[in-house]
C-alpha cells in the first residue's frame, strides 16, 4: 500500500472512529498492519454490501477517477478520490433535465488548465 494513501485511511479510520489502530501494535512496515478493530471490521462489511462499485471517468479528459475511501452513507461526492473533484449536480428550471441529478466528476489536471483558461472559476470560501 502506498503510504500517503494508508496515512489517508488511517486518519480517516481514527477520525471515524476514534481508533488509533498504531497505538496498538508494533508496526514494522505498513505491509505488517492489519487492521482487526471488530467495529471498523463491521463498519467495512456494511460499506461493502451498501456501495455498489462505482466507475466514474473525468468529465472532460475521459480518464478513470479513483476511488479511495467510500462513505457509508453511499454518498459518492463525500468520498475521497484521488487527485479529482466529485459532485452531485441538479439541473436547474429551463433545462430538459430539471431537477434531475447527476454525479459529475473532474480531474485535478482539467481543473488547473479549465481555470487557466477562464472556463471555470474557484469561488473564494465567505
Amino acid at each position: 500500500m502506498n503510504e500517503d494513501l494508508f496515512i489517508a485511511l488511517y486518519f480517516e479510520h481514527k477520525d471515524r472512529t476514534g481508533h488509533d489502530v498504531l497505538a496498538s501494535h508494533s508496526v514494522e512496515s505498513l505491509s505488517t498492519l492489519r487492521i482487526t478493530c471488530p467495529v471498523c471490521l463491521y463498519l467495512d462489511k456494511i460499506r461493502n454490501t451498501m456501495t455498489p462499485e462505482l466507475r466514474l471517468i473525468c468529465l472532460v479528459c475521459g480518464k478513470d477517477l479513483n476511488r479511495l475511501a467510500a462513505d457509508l452513507t453511499t454518498k459518492p461526492e463525500s468520498d475521497m478520490w484521488e487527485n479529482a473533484l466529485v459532485d452531485r449536480i441538479t439541473a436547474g428550471y429551463g433545462s430538459k433535465y430539471d431537477n434531475s441529478d447527476f454525479l459529475v466528476g473532474l480531474c485535478d489536471e482539467c481543473i488547473k488548465d479549465r481555470i487557466s483558461k477562464g472556463y471555470l472559476m474557484e469561488v473564494p470560501k465567505e
